[in-house]
């Protein structure tokens, strides 16, 4: 073999290498640290979902894990991919909750005239998501009026127009349908 092909083949090597460790080790590490919107669920590390309706200008989920962190955003409208990749995935449910509502006020989508829907589907962690939103109120001096509500994830399904049988498949299809805003599948980003 002549150096000139040895040179080549080392520098491929390198190369290949060095985009193995980037998609390997460096992005999971900067979306572990910082979250990201772009990624696709993780249907195992399901613990809860709740739903927040801002006027019905704003509607998005959290999903919360084993570890009490919101690891997952739906976005449901246009309106609520403001929080698209703003790093609210892997924060505690306190952090994501403040960090979430203070984009929104920022985005002039929450006020003191606002009204929160919260849609609870089930009852883990959900006592903890209700006490973080009514303190961001509180700090903020804000006068919001909260109506709570339940719902299965069967039907939210019906109310999106989407299919799944069990939980796993809706969930899935509802994060399809929340990237047809955010990300893949949304022709504007």
């Amino acid at each position: 073999m002549s150096h000139k092909t040895q040179v080549i083949i080392e520098i491929i090597i390198v190369i290949g290498l060095f985009v193995w460790y980037t998609f390997q080790e460096l992005i999971p590490d900067l979306k572990t640290k910082y979250g990201s919107s772009d990624t696709f669920l993780n249907t195992n590390s399901y613990q809860s979902m709740i739903e927040l309706n801002i006027d019905n200008k704003v509607d998005f989920s959290v999903l919360i894990n084993k570890e009490k962190k919101v690891y997952h955003i739906f976005f449901f409208n246009e309106n609520s991919t403001c929080l698209y990749n703003e790093n609210i995935e892997n924060n505690t449910i306190s952090q994501a909750i403040n960090k979430s509502l203070s984009i929104l006020e920022l985005n002039n989508y929450l006020n003191d005239f606002s009204t929160i829907t919260i849609t609870k589907y089930n009852d883990s962690y959900y006592e903890e998501i209700n006490q973080s939103i009514r303190e961001y109120i509180s700090k903020n001096n804000l006068n919001i009026t909260i109506i709570e509500i339940e719902k299965s994830l069967e039907e939210r399904r019906e109310e999106l127009g989407i299919r799944g049988e069990d939980d796993n498949s809706i969930l899935q299809e509802m994060d399809y349908y929340s990237k047809g805003f955010s990300g893949i599948g949304n022709k504007k980003r």
